[in-house]
């Protein structure tokens, strides 16, 4: 007697649109304004020895102009206590006075379902003629009276402002290339990565966290002539949730010709991204191919 016998095979297929990849969702280009949020200078204007503001580097008077920017404009920044400029931090003296720290905030940029957060910046600083200080004396053994900094920090849903990126000088000695700004790797306030040149570099960072807003605050402390340093093209990134698709294929029937045995096969599964899951039932095959069943019932 001749028995069909029904044998079904399931094809799941669990998949990921993004994998791992990285989605700008904010940006200032300081062409225009933010994407979102609002971005709030202390202040915005000087001289051209003297400054704090947005610039294409022809209103600014530079040792060696900065290179490799992201279209016309930056904003850059020297000398921040120099006179004619207006700004609080005029004139300010001794050279540690707090009002040399001029700062950047971007406000209200939207994160509100976003996760694995991410930031990237281009960032240049002066790298000719030793100009910057330190108080700590860092690996050359040798502090000043002030220190140089620029800092980035974030704030989530108006929370206390966790460090990002920083960069200080290695000491203070003279002739030893440590008067220069290096990433600061393990928040100890000394120079210890990677140095900002005159051509602007990319960085890039992870935030921790997740909330409805953020705010991303520049915090610069220069003081003397020569401390040039610039940012451009900040942007923020997330990593998008996968999403998981189920695949399941038609039946197969099995001719068994009144026997118990039969085989059946699928071939290699298409569409969507990998890796594929393959779900036999009866029977636990790894993947696509032909596989041979046993103990099957009439139906």
């Amino acid at each position: 007697m001749n028995y069909k016998i029904t044998f079904i095979f399931l094809l799941f297929s669990t998949f990921c649109l993004k994998v791992s990849a990285q989605t700008q969702f904010w940006s200032d280009t300081f062409e225009t304004s933010p994407t979102s949020g609002t971005r709030i200078p202390e202040v915005n204007g000087g001289t051209t020895s003297s400054y704090f503001r947005l610039t294409d580097g022809s209103t600014i008077s530079q040792v060696v102009p900065f290179t490799s920017k992201e279209g016309n404009s930056f904003w850059a920044g020297e000398d921040h206590n120099g006179p004619g400029t207006g700004f609080p931090s005029e004139g300010s003296t001794p050279a540690s006075n707090p009002l040399n720290e001029l700062q950047i905030e971007w406000t209200g940029i939207n994160i509100s379902g976003k996760s694995d957060l991410s930031f990237k910046g281009l960032i240049a600083a002066a790298s000719t003629n030793e100009p910057w200080d330190n108080q700590n004396a860092c690996i050359s053994g040798v502090g000043t009276t002030n220190t140089d900094y620029i800092i980035i920090e974030y704030s989530i849903d108006g929370g206390a402002f966790v460090n990002l990126i920083s960069f200080y000088n290695r000491g203070s000695a003279s002739g030893t290339g440590d008067k220069y700004l290096f990433e600061d790797t393990n928040n100890d306030g000394c120079g210890d990565g990677t140095q900002l040149t005159n051509v602007f570099g990319e960085f890039t960072k992870n935030l921790v966290g997740t909330g409805t807003t953020m705010s991303l605050r520049l915090r610069v402390f220069s003081e003397g002539n020569n401390e040039e340093w610039g940012i451009d093209n900040f942007r923020l990134f997330e990593v998008q949730a996968c999403n998981v698709s189920l695949i399941a294929s038609s039946q197969t029937n099995v001719s068994c010709f009144g026997g118990s045995n039969g085989a059946a096969a699928v071939s290699a599964a298409t569409g969507g991204i990998g890796p594929y899951t393959y779900n036999w039932t009866p029977g636990n095959p790894t993947g696509d191919g032909t596989t041979s069943v046993t103990g099957l019932t009439a139906g």
